[in-house]
């Protein structure tokens, strides 16, 4: 009887045992749930109005504070951000404008990078670290922001690389240029009715210098102007070129003399230029158009 009972007793032992410990998991579990519901109910409710974090808490303080076009917005990299912009302004207090500033930044990092993809543009950390020259003044402002160098060159040293590729990418592509198209079609279109030349540039010219000059370069060589101009000197006087591109603008030109002395022949020209548009403008259109989805503010 005694080893009947003693084995009837482990095995009562054996099957109640990973029921109290199926039971303990459970508790724990509930517990884990519901602070984290209670913490992530008291970040929203709260928000940034209950003033700056501990740097640690900030830093692992995985919770969205809103949503933009696809992206989250997470606290941790906002609040950081937010540090660097009032550093920037000789501050180490934020303000809710900082934080403020903070979203809009990283709507505008968040378009580039969209931009990025779309362009096949690939930034790696390597190039991130390449890029970057360390200095006594970045180390000051480090410091100030309360960073540590990752979050400098996330921050800051990643979207000045981005944006530099990008930027060249953009300039080339047809896509983002449409507009900058539809105001050379409307020069042109002038140009066709008779318009005087002169006249057009001064008013139509994106350039600063030729619209203030109507137009005109002056009596130029070859090598005075853009390298991508060489074909306009073998045109006869009186005619305007096809439109001509350049790094950062289309242009029309029209020989209308042309002198030789010692140095060769030089033509009178005369100019008008469209701007292409650039990386921050089309980061301008994009971020007006969006409208982030903030639950906390």
């Amino acid at each position: 009887m005694t080893v009947v009972w003693h084995h009837e007793h482990h095995v009562h032992e054996r099957r109640v045992a990973p029921h109290r410990s199926r039971m303990l998991w459970w508790i724990a579990l509930s517990i884990l749930v519901l602070c984290g519901i209670g913490g992530g109910s008291w970040f929203l409710w709260k928000g940034w109005r209950c003033g700056t974090l501990p740097v640690i808490v900030e830093r692992m303080t995985y919770v969205p504070i809103g949503y933009e076009d696809g992206h989250a917005l997470w606290f941790p990299s906002i609040a950081r951000l937010a540090h660097g912009i009032a550093a920037a302004d000789g501050r180490t207090m934020l303000t809710e404008a900082d934080y403020a500033q903070a979203i809009d930044a990283t709507v505008r990092r968040n378009a580039l990078e969209d931009i990025a993809r779309e362009e096949h543009i690939v930034v790696s950390d390597a190039d991130v670290r390449a890029a970057v020259e360390w200095s006594d003044d970045i180390r000051a402002f480090i410091t100030m922001a309360g960073w540590n160098d990752s979050e400098y060159l996330a921050y800051v040293e990643r979207s000045f690389v981005v944006s530099t590729r990008v930027n060249a990418a953009v300039l080339d592509d047809e896509q983002y240029q449409e507009k900058s198209h539809e105001r050379m079609a409307n020069i042109q279109s002038k140009l066709a009715l008779g318009i005087a030349f002169a006249d057009v540039a001064q008013e139509y010219s994106e350039d600063p210098a030729t619209a203030q000059s109507r137009g005109s370069f002056g009596y130029v060589l070859p090598r005075d102007v853009d390298p991508a101009f060489a074909s306009v000197f073998l045109l006869p006087s009186q005619t305007a070129s096809e439109v001509i591109t350049t790094a950062d603008a289309y242009w029309i030109l029209r020989t209308e003399d042309s002198v030789v002395d010692e140095s060769g022949t030089r033509v009178l020209l005369r100019g008008i230029a469209i701007k292409k548009q650039s990386l921050a403008e089309v980061l301008d259109a994009k971020a007006s158009a969006i409208v982030p989805r903030l639950w906390v503010r």
